[in-house]
């Protein structure tokens, strides 16, 4: 679907709009537009530079992550006084082609891009009037945590598909799924991404952990103009067995679906406000084809100190192992996220319910 966002001039003034959009499943149009009224300059566009992909780790940056536009591989320059310029861009330069000629794209596959411009301004009585090459950057997330110091910008779209796009193999249905706990449930609770600010779009939820112990979580698939408050198809279960020593998940597909994809999220920190991006998940298995999967081992960010109920560390030992452990010092932030297609795998096994 089309996908339009603000061209942002100097950190937070408005300046135009980037728009994108595919035509024909064959091109993909990324417009920079700014003859649309803005409240404090008439702006023309000086130069243009693009970086788009479906793999993050590709965009130019310096060793502290600040991207470099300079080297971004898609740029144009015109005569300051255009108002409109769009790059097209073959979509199998972007996700490869397949044996017939045409893209490798599938549902749900991510487009990354950071659209950055430099502007001038053409009206004389304007703050911007002396300035010649205005830096504007489509809104977005920050490349970096302190925007205050660099404030460089990038965004996502997702692939959606309808009957006569985007052909994926064999499958039939495929759909973002999410795990999440039951209501009521003691020692963990799951909330909807829309919790983590305005930026979050995407449906789907992430659960926070307040205690170790067994958990046993909903797997509940997305469909079209699904809602954070409604739960989406149960089309399986995610077992977690949580404990000081690390992490266990046995991720099990109903009879009739599979998991194509999945991916864990887990940290003591609270997950970014763009989240869910499969990319940026640090547990993630691919190609899988199989009603179960499995991730074991997996380590939890250690605490820096004890229950009460158990026995202080000796004298010389570290003083903060002695410290007992405030509220909520156990909370761990949780995401299941995976790719779930309706359908039967080549070769079905037996699926254990429990963590036994």
């Amino acid at each position: 679907k089309p996908f339009t966002t603000e061209l942002i001039v100097y950190r937070d003034h408005f300046a135009g709009l980037v728009h994108l959009s595919i035509v024909d499943n064959a091109v993909l149009n990324v417009t920079y537009d700014v003859s649309v009224e803005a409240p404090d300059c008439d702006w023309k566009l000086v130069d243009m530079q693009l970086w788009v992909s479906t793999d993050f780790d590709t965009v130019p940056t310096t060793p502290f992550g600040i991207p470099l536009p300079g080297l971004f591989p898609l740029h144009a320059e015109v005569d300051c006084v255009k108002e409109v310029y769009t790059f097209l861009i073959p979509l199998v330069a972007i996700f490869g082609e397949d044996l017939n000629g045409n893209p490798r794209m599938a549902c749900d596959d991510i487009i990354w891009f950071a659209a950055h411009a430099n502007l001038i301004c053409t009206d004389e009585e304007s703050d911007f009037a002396e300035i010649h090459c205005a830096p504007a950057w489509a809104n977005g997330t920050h490349f970096i945590p302190q925007p205050d110091e660099d404030w460089s910008m990038y965004n996502y779209v997702q692939v959606l598909c309808d009957d006569d796009c985007c052909p994926l193999d064999d499958r039939t249905e495929c759909a973002t799924s999410f795990a999440k706990i039951p209501e009521n449930c003691y020692g963990a609770e799951s909330f909807c991404f829309s919790k983590l600010g305005s930026e979050s779009k995407m449906w789907g939820f992430y659960t926070v952990l307040h205690k170790f112990g067994h958990y046993t979580f909903d797997i509940l698939m997305s469909h079209e103009n699904i809602r954070c408050n409604q739960l989406g198809e149960d089309v399986g279960e995610v077992y977690v067995d949580y404990d000081k020593y690390g992490f266990f998940v046995r991720i099990v597909a109903k009879d009739g679906y599979y998991i194509e994809q999945d991916a864990i999220f887990l940290s003591k920190s609270i997950p970014a406000a763009t989240f869910p991006a499969l990319p940026f998940y640090p547990y993630q298995h691919e190609d899988l084809h199989t009603r179960l999967d499995e991730y074991s081992n997996i380590p939890v960010p250690a605490m820096r100190c004890r229950d009460a109920e158990q026995e202080a560390a000796p004298a010389e030992g570290s003083v903060e192992e002695n410290i007992i452990c405030p509220p909520h010092a156990k909370d761990l932030y949780f995401i299941v996220h995976a790719i779930i297609c309706e359908g039967h795998t080549i070769e079905e096994k037996p699926i254990p319910s429990t963590l036994d």
